[in-house]
Parts: structure tokens; C-alpha cells; sequence
């Protein structure tokens, strides 16, 4: 279709038929050049105008515009795809009552051709054949024997697929089975005729009038002739009678395999429960693609254990692709399969499906994405107080491998990568081997240069090249940075110059800077074991960056020596040599290996990540059609961090084919709209009042979290309390909400995918399947029909409440919020695509009509969907509670961003700190700030700074042409840099460390002035060690460490990884518990803490670090003081001997007193110390005493409410629905202050 302008000219100018085509632009949106060109045209103005003389009515008149340019497009012979790309793809909105007729607000949908719609529909049948020609390949193709021979009269279902169980061989026969009725009805239900009919016949198209969609017609055709074939060769052989007395049925829609298995018959699903010692107590209903019933799959649900409350464990076996089993580390390849066989009991590869959904933790995207990845669901005892007695269950949990590896461990190979996984959502790691780390000497040990828990921490985080996704995908991105200047000592240097690298930043070259931005990099030992990110070193040195160099120390090389070894081919020591350099402005002196080139692996492309795609849904689109993915394929996310790696791959390449740097890429991709930059506003937590007022007391704190919430950001704050209250209290206003029973709801939603057909016959939309709905990707013009179905009214809710009723018990219901909280981005979604990603309550609901739907589609279905009401009634309620409650309902925006934290050497002042582009934030080249560095545990976790402009100190350093500054600080937007001492102080460093800056109006607060390193500070000690330990990397030059046999062996190591899982869990505990403290004792009248206070609250606060975070990686003692506080498996074992409450209490008064005042220990405070006018011994005990106190209340835990994000099964086991009272005792303190401003 031509688009251009200068046909303008032959315009008729009469002011009618302006006004019309303007009429015709705002109602089909219309881009200037399209509207060009239809006025341009004599017939098309001639027609339009006589449209708008005759007074149509509105509809009438768009539709037949609209059937003209289709009309127009077909004479020219343009693609449908050029018309649709014209005009926005919309609802018509008719006034008539027929199905699905209301859908978008006063938007309009082309009515496509029938032609467009049935190649659609070609499409759709091709890609479903494909698929479940796969499938039943798998499960219906014989066996053979070695030779490759069929076995006699052997065609049985199962015989390929998976185990051979016979739970196997009925999923098989019933997968079928399904699949046999839909190619018995797929012919027919398509409709096709003629050209279409044909060419799926014959396998040959002819045609090539729609341009793209005849084009990927012919590419599938192929594959589909080969499946067609394959289809029928199968059926045809096999005998379709299928014994369906296991209570499980399977009904195929498109390429969608929908499985569903009663709870009162023997199959997969009460096997599975029946032999971890449970009882199935509601049916389950489960969607398998082609692809799990393939290689990839199946190697999935290999890594799936389901563990019984005595420990016993299952697991299915089968490994039938040797090509992803080869990814096994060499190691233990041979000792991977005998072992689990050995110490694991066999299940089926259905009862592995259903142990995945025992529990709604089960994380397959991280099973996709790590192919090392092992998950378990085990049956765990817990209990609850019912009427003040102790109650006891069993439940499902997802519970890492790595617990119980007393028995794993006993068979000599297991263990995991480290703590990243255990604990989350049951997932851990294959134990792998990495140069120094964890070897193997020739006895079979276990031999390392690190301690257990510290080799297993070095391995999780940086061999990232062991991390591989099932697809091949990987976690990082190959990255060789030039020519490296490692220093090994100091020969001479000022603290300030040494400072530089203090915190562990790789300062780059200008050229690298301006290839990658700034980035977090990684690498396994043998290649320096990396884990840093990195700065221009422009910022430090003028004759590094003249020359190309980048600078760097053992702070960031974690090998050390044998790292170095290793990147120099053994002669690192020889090569070491004496080097003289400017640093900040000074001549240094140091023993250097200079390295050629550095190589790592990027995790974090932090200056890419400040963007995202304009049209996200556009993106995933078009990343789904060039991967030659299902769209639903690709939103799951294939490595294991968190940026899009195929955004980033997109940016990059845009550079390269552009010839440009990634600044200029990034600046022009912004200015054409394809990208976007991400917003300027951050999250602040109803919690950071009471770090805060450890230091500013009570009333700064409440001031600080009035200041955000008043800033304009958080008007809809009102709103989502108000919500918490009413799901509580189940306020309904008269008039204002509409009621549904779960059967209506369940058919509104399965009409929204019907195809709606204008009274033309012509199709407005082509509908899609059911399963398509349901699917991570569903179909937009289904979400949005549902949306306004149960809304009532077009794009807007008539009222703010759904109620949904079960309909059959009338004892069940939900009560769901209207607007933007139920319909999240349904709206706004790109018009233009057929599948978008769901948001918002609905993405929630939509997953539970499953059951329902199955139940529907079964032959002889009574019309009881009792039950599916039921569970769908109650999975929402704990859904909603979920998403009510938790960390978001807490949670104010305030003017500011995270930022990766980076140092300033040249910074004159503790508590200045340097951006980039001040600009975004606030006014002039100076501003003040709230810093803050996560988790927020102690003296000054908040502080003000004086927050400068970067461009003035790099026009200072000279390092840069001007071109080069624009780029180098438009990277580096996503830097904050700081005082060194300022990271030092709080413990923090430059290896991936984000730090957040707010600004505020009419709020200040303390200068920041790193108090905790101050001598009268009584932890002092446990603060200046740190920051001495991280300025001391290059003092003293190291020496190569040597292998040492792992204490406790294979054992050891799993026991150090159990001890670094717990470290991880106890951060989220024991912070917790440091915020109940302080809502429990702190001084709300307003006035300074007290110094004991004070003391008391940052000695909790420092078992955070002590016996949390730092047993991650080094050896803990076999109790800690903190366990004496919160372990709960401390505290009952003294109960459980009998051991009196007086005894426990002085052995862990003592136990904390000795801690402290150890001369060799962490903290080392004064035995003399005095506070409030009370000895030491006085204050532990206090505390001792308070800390349990509050443990014992009614309200201990109700803060993790507000701090903690809540599951679903959580709400479900303690809902607080109903329970006002309960309500009521978790807005203390400064949520209560929230609540009166936002509430009343």
C-alpha cells in the first residue's frame, strides 16, 4: 500500500467531506499517511462523503468503512496484515444483545476477511498436528530390540513413553485416545474448503495472496505432511479400546493435553499420596504440553522426589536422552544414577507429574532453566494451637534435596552448587566439580582450597559456565575485556589511593565501558573467579586510561594466586612485575600481573536494564515468531537471573548492525519509541520508621514515612488498605457489587472465546480455544470480553464488588475488588496481537477454571460442577488474601531508584555521593537524599547525603573527550557512587550491591558520619573489622592455597550447604524478629531512644549479620545465641527433656555474654560497658527476658504480615479472613500511623 503524503494534493477541498475524514481518522485511528492516500483516492472520498451525508448511525457507518478498505485491499492485492497494521484492532460496539457484544471501551475491531480467518485457522491445525504427532509417537510407538526390531504383536500404549508403569501405560492409552477424537473431528470443526482443503491433502499451496500467512503456511507444510501421516499410520494400527477404571480422563484441545484424576479412584494421584502416607482429598486437574510427554520433559520430571514424613524417598528414574544426561558433570555420571537408584524408590513418570503439584511451590521454570536443578516435595509434621491446645498435621512442602542428605549424602555423591536454591520453593543443585573449589583426588574425596560451606558458595555464585538451561540457554553472557592490571601488593600507596579498590570494582577501559555499560561479571576459579562489577577507569587513573589498561585487585579475583596461575598458564609469579600509575591524582607504586585480556561471564546488563521494550507485549510477540516458540514458551523465564536476555540480545545487536556504541544504540532506540526508560519512583516499607528511629528516634520516623506518604505518589494507597479491611470484615455496600454462582462465571468465560461473526457472516474475531485462555499467553479478545462480561458494562465496572457463590453449597464465596486490581493491564494490552500477557487478579483466577472445564467436556457429564465450585471458591479466597496482604500493602512509592553501588574515591566527604544525571530527581547540580543499603539492620541504615553531579569531576579528570563524558555517564545512570568508607562502614561492596536514593520535600535528616566505626560506639569492633579486612586486599601480597581433603567428606559438604540454607532462612527470621522487637519496646513518645535501648535493638540487629548472612559462607559454632532467641528446634529441645525454663534461660544469658565479651570473637565489647546506668550483664538479660516475653504474646508474628509476602497455602492454613481482631493487632505502630492518614 503506498504511504505517500504528496498525493494530498488532488484533496477535494470541501469542508464537509473534511470533516468527515477527520470523523473517519478518530474513529479507525488512522496514521496520517494512510489517511492520505484513502482521501487521495477519488472513489474512496466519493464513498466516505456519501456515508457522512446520509446520516448513518455511528456503527452502521464504521462498519461500512471498514468492509470498503477491506474491499480496496483485496482489489490492490494488499496483504490483511498491511490493513490491520492501518488501524487499531478493537471492538465494534453494537447495540444489540446477541453473545460477546460488548467487549472494549469505544474502541472498534476490524472485521477480517474470511479468507485471513480460515488460513488463521490453518495455521492454528498445522502447529496442533505437529505437536500431537509427536505426542503419540512417544506414547504409542513398540518397542524394539537391539537390532532395532519390533517386538511381535507389541504395540502398546506406554511402550515408549517414560517407565512403562501401568499408571504410565493409562495415560498413555487415554492420551490416545483424546488425541484419536480430535483428528476424528479436527476436519470438521476447521470447515476448510477448496484451496485450504486441498493443500492440507496434498501438501502443496499454491496461493500467495496473504503475503506472511501463505508464507508460513508453506514452511509448516512439511512437517505437517510428515505428522498427518504419521497420525494415521498410528491410529490405525492401534485398538482404541482403552480400560478407564484408574477414575482419570484426558481431553485434548489444540496442542493442549488436559489430564484430570478423581481422589476416590485408584491412579497416579492417590498413589502418590498413598505412599508418602496421605490422603487425596480433592481431584486433580493438571495440563501437559507435547513436550513433556518428549526428551525434555522427561528429564524434567526426572529431577521431581517426593520425600514421607520417615524420610523415604521417590523418584522416577527413567533418563531416556542421553544427550541432556551427558550434561551431567563426567564425574559423577556413573555414580549419578546407581546412587539415586540405591537410596530413592521407584515411581512412575505420572506419579512424578502429580508429586510436582502436591504443593503450588513447584518451580518448573527453574528445572527449565538449570538443567543441574533437582526438586522435592516432602510431607513435613507442623502444628497450630487450637483453643490452647497444641494441634499436630501433616502437610506438603517443598523441602530442598539437600535436606536430607544423610541419605543422599551416605551414597557418596550428593550435594549442591550452594544456598541460592535450597529452600526455594524446594529446589537445590546437582553437586558439580570446579577447579579449586571442589575436585576429586584419586581416592574419590572430596578435596577443595576452601572450607565446605564457603566452596559450595563460591561454586552457586561463580561457575556460572555449570549453569545450563534445557534448551542450551545459559545464565550469562561471554565477555573478554581488554588487557588487566591485577594488583598483588602495595608497594606504595595512601589510603586514599588504596581505597580504589576497597570494595572490589573491575575499573575498565573506556572502550570496554562504552561496549557493555556497566555489568556485573562472574567466572570460575580456573578463569580468576570473578564476581565484581565495573567503573571507567577514567574516574581514577589518567595514564591507565591513555593507555587501555583496566585495574583491579584480589578483591574482585577471588582465586586469588591460583586463578592467576591459571589465566597465565602457570607463570603469573614470574610475570608479577613492579608498576608506577597515577591514582586519584597521586603516583602509586605496586606489584602487578598484567593480564592480556580478562575473561568473565555477564549476569547484569545494569545500563540495558534501566530500559524495557515500548510494547512489551509487541516484543514477546515477535521474540516468540523468530524463536519459533508458542508465545506462553517464551514468557518462561530460561536462565536465572532476572534480566531479559533477549531484550538484551536485541539491543546489542542493534548496535553492532548500526555501528554504534551502546549509549548511542540505547539513545536512538529511545528517541524511535521502540524502547523505554523505566520509571523513577521506588518502594518504601512500613518498617524503615523503626530502623530509622534507632537513630533519629520515634517521631523522625513517622515523619520520614508521612513525607512519602504525601508526595503524590500514593493516592491509590486508600484504595488497597481499604481493600485488606473489607476482605476482612466482607463489607458489601448495597447496590454497588453484583452476584455470580461459580457456573456462570465459568461459562462467561468460556463464550468470551467463542468467534464473534458480524450479520454479515463475516468473522469481527476468529475466538480460540479454551486451553488457550487458560495458557500464560491467552487470547486478548477472550480476556477482554470475560473482563467486561462480569463487569457488565464496556471497559469500566458497573460497581466495586464480584461475588462469586459456589451455587451449590450457598456456604462459599468470595468477594473480588472491581477496576485495576482485578482487570490489571487487560485494557491497555496491544490491541494488534492475538495473545498478550495476562495481569493483574484475573491472571489469578483464570488458572482455576480448569477443573470445571474438564468436568464439561467428559462424555456423560451429569451437570455437577459442585465440587470444581467448591475448590475454585476457595482457591480464590486464599489467592486474594495473598495478594491483599503481605509486603505490598505496606509499601509507599517515593521519587528516587536502586542504584549498583560503585565507590567515589575522589568523594571530599563521608556523606556526598555522585550521580550521573542528577537531573532525574531533582533541581541544580547539588541535592540532599535518603541513602539506604538493604536490609536495613542498623545505626544509620538511613542517613542523608549531599548528592553531586558527575560531570564536573570527569570534565576535571581529563580522561575523556566530550563525546566519550556523554556516553560514559549516560551508562552510568544506573551508578551511585559513594565514599568508600561510606560502603565499608555498612558492610556493603561492589559486586552487585544495590543502593537506594529517595528525595524528598521538607524532609531532612542526619548527615551521614559512619558512627558505627566510632570508638564509643559499643560495637565498634564488630564494624572496623570489616572495613579493615576490605582495605587490606593488596597490603600483604597472598600466597597460592593448596588442597585440603574437605572435612567430613562428601557428607561435609552437604552439611556446609545445610548450614549456608540456614543462614539464608534465618536473614528473613531473624530480621523479623528484630522488627517485632522494635514495634514491641521502642519509645513512641516521640523522644530520643535510650542508649540501652539502642544497644539492645543493634545487638539483634547484628545476629542478622553474625549468624545469618555470614554462616553462608563460613563455619558457624554448634549454637548460637541468636538460636537461644529464635530457633525453634533449640527451644523445644530443652522442652522436650524437661530441662526447667530457668535453666535455659541462664545457660543462654551466659551463652550471649560470652559472646560478647570474647576476646577473639565478633563483637569483643567492653565487660565495663554501661548504658542507661545497667552493667552488660544486666542488658543481656533484659534482653534475653523481653525477647522472650514477645515471643510468648498473641502478637509475636503478626508483623510478618506487612514484611512478608504470603503464599496461598499460608492463607490457607491461617486466614485472617473474618478475623477483625486480627486485623486490628497488626496495624501497630507505624502501620497505624498509615492507617489514619490514608483511612481515617
Amino acid at each position: 500500500m503506498k504511504t505517500s503524503i504528496h498525493t494530498t494534493a488532488s484533496i477535494n477541498n470541501s469542508a464537509s467531506k473534511e470533516m468527515t475524514m477527520k470523523y473517519i481518522k478518530t474513529i479507525l485511528n488512522l496514521s496520517e499517511e494512510v489517511l492520505a492516500e484513502i482521501i487521495a483516492n477519488p472513489q474512496a472520498s466519493e464513498k466516505v462523503a456519501q456515508m457522512g451525508k446520509h446520516g448513518k448511525n455511528r456503527e452502521q457507518f464504521v462498519l461500512e468503512v471498514r468492509q470498503y478498505m477491506v474491499q480496496r485491499c483485496t482489489d490492490t492485492g494488499a496483504t490483511q496484515e498491511a490493513l490491520l497494521s492501518c488501524m487499531t484492532e478493537q471492538t465494534v460496539t453494537d447495540n444489540s444483545e446477541k453473545k460477546g457484544e460488548v467487549m472494549n471501551k469505544g474502541r472498534i475491531i476490524l472485521a477480517q476477511d474470511p479468507r485471513a480467518v480460515a488460513r488463521k485457522q490453518v495455521l492454528t491445525h498445522m502447529n496442533d498436528t505437529i505437536s500431537l504427532g509427536r505426542v503419540l509417537h512417544n506414547v504409542l510407538s513398540p518397542k524394539v530390540d537391539q537390532y532395532g526390531r519390533e517386538y511381535p504383536n507389541n504395540l502398546v500404549a506406554g511402550s515408549r513413553l517414560m517407565s512403562g508403569s501401568q499408571l504410565d501405560k493409562d495415560l498413555a492409552g487415554l492420551t490416545a485416545q483424546a488425541i484419536a477424537v480430535w483428528w476424528d473431528k479436527a476436519a470438521v470443526t476447521i470447515g476448510l474448503t477448496g484451496t485450504y482443503k486441498q493443500a492440507l491433502d496434498s501438501g502443496k499451496l499454491t496461493t500467495s495472496e496473504f503475503g506472511d500467512l501463505d508464507a508460513r503456511i508453506g514452511v509448516l507444510m512439511d512437517k505437517y505432511m510428515v505428522a498427518k501421516d504419521h497420525i494415521k499410520s498410528l491410529l490405525s494400527r492401534w485398538n482404541r479400546s482403552v480400560n478407564n477404571q484408574a477414575g482419570m480422563f484426558v481431553n485434548v484441545s489444540g496442542s493442549t493435553i488436559r489430564v484430570t484424576m478423581n481422589n476416590n479412584k485408584t491412579n497416579a494421584w492417590t498413589n502418590i499420596h498413598a505412599r508418602l502416607g496421605m490422603e487425596a482429598k480433592k481431584p486433580l486437574s493438571l495440563v501437559l504440553k507435547a513436550d513433556d510427554f518428549l526428551a525434555e520433559g522427561i528429564h524434567i520430571y526426572n529431577r521431581v522426589m517426593a520425600t514421607d514424613v520417615h524420610g523415604n524417598t521417590y523418584k522416577f528414574t527413567r533418563v531416556v536422552n542421553n544427550e541432556l544426561f551427558a550434561k551431567c558433570p563426567v564425574d559423577f555420571k556413573a555414580a549419578h544414577g546407581q546412587a539415586l537408584s540405591e537410596v530413592t524408590q521407584p515411581m512412575s513418570f505420572l506419579e512424578a507429574v502429580c508429586a510436582s503439584k502436591l504443593n503450588s511451590d513447584f518451580d518448573i521454570k527453574t528445572l527449565v532453566a538449570n538443567g543441574n536443578a533437582f526438586y522435592n516435595v516432602s510431607v513435613v509434621t507442623k502444628s497450630r494451637w487450637v483453643e490452647g491446645q497444641e494441634v499436630f498435621f501433616n502437610k506438603f512442602e517443598a523441602v530442598s534435596p539437600a535436606l536430607f542428605t544423610n541419605v543422599l549424602g551416605g551414597a557418596g555423591f550428593w550435594g549442591v552448587t550452594g544456598a541460592t536454591n535450597i529452600g526455594k520453593k524446594g529446589v537445590a543443585n546437582r553437586l558439580q566439580t570446579s577447579k579449586y573449589w571442589l575436585e576429586i583426588d584419586k581416592f574419590g574425596n572430596p578435596v577443595s582450597i576452601e572450607s565446605a560451606n564457603k566452596l559450595a558458595a563460591r561454586i552457586d555464585k561463580l561457575h556460572k559456565a555449570l549453569v545450563e538451561a534445557m534448551d542450551g540457554g545459559k545464565s550469562f553472557v561471554d565477555y573478554t575485556f581488554g588487557k588487566t592490571v591485577v594488583v598483588t601488593e602495595w608497594v606504595k600507596a595512601t589510603k586514599k589511593a588504596k581505597s580504589v579498590l576497597s570494595t572490589g570494582v573491575v575499573w575498565c577501559s573506556t572502550e570496554d565501558y562504552l561496549t557493555v555499560g556497566t555489568v556485573r561479571m562472574t567466572n570460575s576459579a580456573d578463569k580468576g573467579g570473578i564476581k565484581a562489577t565495573n567503573a571507567p577507569v577514567g574516574f581514577v587513573s589518567k595514564k591507565l586510561c591513555a593507555e587501555g589498561y583496566a585495574l583491579t585487585s584480589f578483591g574482585s579475583v577471588k582465586s586469588g594466586w591460583n586463578g592467576l596461575l591459571d589465566l597465565t598458564e602457570g607463570q603469573a609469579k614470574e610475570l608479577e612485575t613492579t608498576m608506577k600509575f597515577d591514582l586519584m591524582g597521586e603516583e602509586v607504586e605496586a606489584k602487578v600481573v598484567i593480564l592480556p585480556e580478562l575473561r568473565t561471564c555477564i549476569t547484569n546488563f545494569y545500563s540495558v536494564q534501566m530500559y524495557k521494550p515500548a510494547d512489551q507485549d509487541k516484543f514477546n510477540a515477535t521474540k516468540a515468531e523468530l524463536m519459533g516458540l508458542e508465545l506462553d514458551k517464551v514468557l518462561v523465564k530460561n536462565n536465572l537471573v532476572d534480566n531479559d536476555p533477549a531484550f538484551e540480545a536485541f539491543v546489542f545487536a542493534y548496535a553492532v548492525d548500526n555501528k554504534l556504541n551502546l549509549a548511542q544504540a540505547l539513545r536512538e532506540l529511545e528517541a524511535d519509541k521502540v524502547i523505554v526508560r523505566k520509571g523513577n519512583t521506588v518502594d518504601v516499607t512500613p518498617t524503615e520508621p523503626d530502623v530509622m528511629s534507632l537513630t533519629y528516634g520515634y517521631n523522625k520516623g513517622v515523619e520520614f514515612i508521612l513525607n512519602v506518604a504525601n508526595n503524590g505518589l500514593n493516592e491509590g494507597k486508600k484504595s488497597s488498605m481499604e481493600m485488606a479491611r473489607d476482605y476482612v470484615t466482607n463489607k458489601l455496600v448495597e447496590n454497588d457489587y453484583v452476584v455470580y454462582t461459580y457456573e456462570q462465571v465459568l461459562n462467561m468465560a468460556i463464550e468470551s472465546c467463542e468467534p464473534i461473526i458480524g450479520e454479515d457472516g463475516k468473522a469481527l474475531t476468529t475466538g480460540c480455544s479454551f486451553a488457550s485462555f487458560l495458557s500464560g499467553a491467552p487470547n486478548r479478545n477472550a480476556l477482554v470480553r470475560f473482563v467486561n462480561s462480569l463487569y457488565q458494562s464496556e471497559g469500566k465496572p458497573a460497581f466495586s464488588k464480584i461475588v462469586i457463590v459456589d451455587g451449590y453449597t450457598n456456604k462459599n464465596s468470595v468477594i473480588i475488588p472491581t477496576g485495576k486490581f482485578f482487570e490489571g493491564q487487560t485494557f491497555e494490552s496491544n490491541a494488534g496481537l492475538d495473545c498478550v500477557v495476562a495481569s493483574g487478579f484475573l491472571d489469578k483466577m483464570r488458572k482455576y477454571f480448569a477443573f470445571g472445564w474438564d468436568l464439561k467436556n467428559r462424555k456423560g457429564f451429569d451437570g455437577d460442577l459442585s465440587k470444581a465450585a467448591v475448590e475454585f471458591v476457595r482457591n480464590l479466597n486464599n489467592e486474594l488474601e495473598s495478594k491483599l496482604f503481605g509486603k505490598s500493602l505496606g509499601k509507599l512509592k517515593a521519587v528516587g531508584n536502586y542504584f549498583v553501588l560503585s565507590i567515589a574515591p575522589w568523594a571530599a566527604s563521608i556523606s556526598h555521593v555522585f550521580l550521573p544525571n542528577l537531573g532525574r530527581f531533582a533541581k541544580g547540580k547539588v541535592a540532599k537524599a535518603i541513602g539506604a543499603k538493604m536490609p536495613l539492620w542498623t545505626i544509620e541504615a538511613h542517613a542523608q547525603f549531599s548528592v553531586y553531579e558527575m560531570k564536573a569531576y570527569a570534565e576535571h579528570m581529563g580522561t575523556f573527550t566530550e563525546a566519550e563524558i556523554a556516553d560514559v555517564l549516560f551508562l552510568s545512570e544506573c551508578v551511585v557512587y559513594i565514599h568508600p568508607e561510606n560502603a565499608l562502614a555498612l558492610q556493603n561492596d561492589s559486586d552487585g550491591d544495590l543502593y537506594r536514593l529517595t528525595f524528598h520535600k521538607g524532609f531532612d535528616l542526619g548527615e551521614f558520619r559512619a558512627f558505627v566505626l566510632n570508638e564509643k560506639f559499643a560495637f565498634n569492633h564488630f564494624f572496623r573489622n570489616y572495613a579493615k579486612k576490605e582495605l587490606a586486599y593488596a597490603d600483604k601480597e597472598t600466597s597460592v592455597k593448596g588442597y585440603q581433603a574437605v572435612e567430613n567428606g562428601w557428607f561435609g559438604i552437604g552439611q556446609g550447604c545445610l548450614q549456608a540454607y540456614k543462614g539464608k532462612e534465618n536473614v528473613s527470621l531473624y530480621t523479623n524478629r528484630f522488627f517485632e522487637y522494635m514495634r514491641a519496646y521502642q519509645d513512641v513518645s516521640g523522644k530520643a531512644h535510650s542508649v540501652g535501648y539502642v544497644f539492645k535493638a543493634t545487638l539483634l540487629a547484628t545476629f542478622i549479620q553474625v549468624f545469618a548472612m555470614n554462616t553462608i559462607k563460613h563455619k558457624a559454632g554448634a549454637m548460637s545465641p541468636a538460636d537461644m532467641f529464635y530457633g525453634k528446634a533449640v527451644r523445644g529441645q530443652y522442652e522436650k527433656k524437661a530441662v526447667a525454663e530457668a535453666r535455659h534461660r541462664q545457660a543462654s544469658i551466659a551463652a550471649l555474654y560470652d559472646a560478647l565479651t570474647n576476646v577473639s570473637g565478633e563483637y569483643r565489647v567492653d565487660p565495663n560497658y554501661t548504658a542507661d546506668g545497667k552493667d552488660l550483664m544486666t542488658l543481656v538479660t533484659e534482653l534475653y527476658d523481653e525477647v522472650r516475653t514477645l515471643l510468648d504474646s498473641e502478637n509475636c508474628g503478626s508483623v510478618l504480615m506487612f514484611t512478608k509476602d504470603r503464599s496461598p497455602a499460608d492463607c490457607e492454613e491461617t486466614s485472617i479472613r473474618g478475623d477483625v481482631s486480627q486485623l486490628k493487632s497488626n496495624y501497630r505502630s507505624v502501620l497505624e500511623v498509615l492507617r489514619q492518614h490514608f483511612m481515617g
